[in-house]
Parts: structure tokens; C-alpha cells; sequence
């Protein structure tokens, strides 16, 4: 067994369902309220990936802008990046390129994901996923969706991201 150990960091908009997602993922179970995060917040979860094992170190990055001249510390050493926008909300889709550009300014090229959360509410399916779709390709990263609510698309999506980090890192250990 080959085993792994990747940082990665979540951003985006305020109230997108980043820290909801993350816990989920983490801990197995969706929580209605949270607090906003200030400044960063971490879990931890392993995966298995068939022949690999992969430990995440999983980073919630406060989205308020009173956080913006510290987030880059946060993001140094990161693996892969998750910039979650909110499906109900377009304005936060809007500003992923921005969340995009503050992590290229910190770091080397890793694999980065947009990611539309909250799909278990309604919304413009056709609009949003078309606008979502286009600015990943432009910025040539995939686009996914989840709901930190359900679970649906949150174990693939690591899964996902992991698969990719592995395609360009070598292990830490081999078993």
C-alpha cells in the first residue's frame, strides 16, 4: 500500500458551505448552523483509494476580505485547492476567478477544483452550471457539484482530487 499525505485548501465566498462540506466530509454527518470561520480552521480524514491510502489535512480558509492579507500564509504547502461557490447565489461564482488568482499568487500550480455547493436547493440548474462549466475551462481546472447538506458529490470529489494530486506527487512511503 502506497500512502499519501495531502494539505488541501478550501475557499471562497462567505456562507458558500465550505466549513458545512468540510465537516461533513470529516466527520460523517451534516451540522445546520455554523459559526463563520475566522482566519482558518483544519480537519483531518484518511480515504483509501484501492492500492493507496490517502490522509487529508483539509483547510478552511475564512472568506471575509478582513482575512485577505493572511490567507496566503495558509495556503503554503497546499496539494490542491477547492474554491466553493454557492448554486443560489451567481455572485459567488463571479468571484472565483479572484479566489483562483489569490491561490496562483501563493503557490507553484496544483490542481484546483470549482465547486457549486447546495445543489440540494433550488436554482437555476441550466444558467449556473453552464457559467460554472465555462469559467473552469477557461481557467482550466474541473468544475463539480455537491451539497454539504446530502452528501452528493462530496466523497467523489476528494476522491477526485486525491486521484489527481497522485498523478504529480510522489508517496511518502510505500508499504
Amino acid at each position: 500500500m502506497v500512502e499519501y499525505r495531502f494539505k488541501i485548501v478550501v475557499s471562497g465566498d462567505p456562507s458558500v458551505g465550505k466549513t458545512t462540506l468540510i465537516r461533513h466530509f470529516c466527520e460523517g454527518f451534516f451540522r445546520q448552523a455554523y459559526l463563520s470561520t475566522i482566519g482558518v480552521s483544519f480537519l483531518k480524514k484518511e480515504i483509501d483509494l484501492g492500492d493507496d491510502k490517502v490522509a487529508f489535512s483539509i483547510w478552511d480558509v475564512g472568506g471575509q476580505q478582513i482575512f485577505q492579507n493572511i490567507r496566503p500564509t495558509y495556503y503554503k504547502g497546499a496539494h490542491g485547492a477547492l474554491i466553493l461557490f454557492d448554486v443560489t447565489n451567481i455572485s459567488t461564482l463571479a468571484h472565483a476567478t479572484d479566489w483562483v488568482e489569490e491561490i496562483h499568487i501563493a503557490l507553484r500550480k496544483i490542481p484546483i477544483y470549482l465547486v457549486g455547493n447546495k445543489i440540494d436547493l433550488p436554482y437555476d440548474k441550466a444558467n449556473v452550471e453552464m457559467g460554472a462549466k465555462n469559467l473552469a475551462n477557461r481557467l482550466i481546472m474541473k468544475s463539480w457539484w455537491t451539497s454539504a447538506k446530502t452528501g452528493d458529490g462530496m466523497n467523489d470529489l476528494f476522491e477526485s482530487i486525491a486521484r489527481d494530486i497522485i498523478k504529480e506527487m510522489p508517496p511518502i512511503e510505500s508499504r
